[in-house]
């Protein structure tokens, strides 16, 4: 029978969580290290570290599709208000309402015309 050599498994308590790190120049690394066993004792340690460029590129686009929402909302809003601040200005002077003519204007007193 040949010496079999396995890697730790997920239900093992030897196993180590991942060490996640910046290096100076921003880039993310990842590091895992699990035990080798070989019946039953651990005869090494496996290590693994890797430059995670493409977790960097998904939380980039992630952060960045969040800004975009947040620039949609923030239009929306803007714009909305300043429809209705033209609808409440438009209805405080008179709008829709029909406008008395010279004639009849001439003959309503100025303290009952609109102050538009």
């Amino acid at each position: 029978m040949k010496e079999e050599l396995r890697l730790g498994s997920a239900g093992n308590s030897s196993e180590t969580a991942p060490y996640i790190r910046r290096t100076r120049d921003n880039r993310l690394l990842v590091t895992v290290a699990v035990p080798v066993e070989r019946d039953k004792h651990t005869v090494g340690i496996v290590s693994l570290t890797r430059e995670a460029r493409e977790v960097d590129e998904s939380l980039f686009t992630v952060r960045m599709s969040i800004l975009a929402l947040f620039g949609i909302a923030l239009l929306i809003t803007v714009m909305l208000s300043w429809y209705l601040s033209l609808t409440i200005a438009r209805r405080s002077c008179g709008w829709r309402r029909p406008r008395p003519t010279c004639a009849k204007a001439a003959a309503v007193p100025a303290a009952s015309r609109p102050p538009c």
